[in-house]
Parts: C-alpha cells; sequence; structure tokens
C-alpha cells in the first residue's frame, strides 16, 4: 500500500470524515468498489466486447491512464507514482468529476 505524503494528503482531502477517524486511506480493492457496478449500456457503450462490469470499469480506467492513440502517457498520469494514486485520481473523475491539482482535488473542466 502506498503511504507516501502524496498519497496520505490525496486521501485526506479527498476523504475528510475518513481522515478524522483515521482511516483514510484506501486499498486499490477499496477504490475499485467506490465506483460501484457500470450500467449495461455503458459497458456496451465502451465496447461490445467489454460486456461485464469488470471489464468494462478496467476499460474506463486504460482509457484515463492512457487516452486511445496517444503514444505517451498524458501529462495528468504520468505524475502519479503507484496504482493507488492512479486508482484514487481515477474514482474521484469518475464519481465527482475532480482533479488532483497540486495538493488539492478541483472540477474537472
Amino acid at each position: 500500500m502506498d503511504t507516501s505524503e502524496t498519497y496520505i494528503k490525496m486521501c485526506r482531502t479527498a476523504f475528510p470524515k475518513d481522515a478524522e477517524e483515521g482511516t483514510c486511506l484506501k486499498t486499490q480493492d477499496q477504490l475499485q468498489e467506490m465506483l460501484g457496478e457500470y450500467p449495461e449500456e455503458t459497458a456496451l457503450a465502451k465496447n461490445e466486447k467489454f460486456q461485464t462490469n469488470l471489464t468494462a470499469k478496467l476499460a474506463s480506467f486504460m482509457d484515463f491512464v492512457q487516452p486511445e492513440y496517444e503514444l505517451y502517457l498524458p501529462e495528468y498520469t504520468k505524475h502519479f507514482t503507484s496504482m493507488e494514486q492512479l486508482w484514487l485520481a481515477f474514482v474521484m473523475k469518475e464519481k465527482y468529476n475532480k482533479t488532483w491539482v497540486g495538493n488539492r482535488w478541483v472540477k474537472a473542466t
């Protein structure tokens, strides 16, 4: 599990109530569970071969990390240093339309 200062700050600002209780650090599986079930139409819209919730979620994550047709990682995702940081950034984008900028979450434009 990532215990870096950056990940701790990301989690504390994403989950302030959990931070007060001292339980703000999330594992990858906890982050993935936060996304819940993808509706069937979302899974099919991603690509007809992605017909299960798991594969739809994975396809969405892969598009977030490296969008189709881009040779290199986007500037936004390449500065994360762990899978927990990437998954937290993905959860915040999918659920709240927020991105990590500097040391806080801001509404994506």
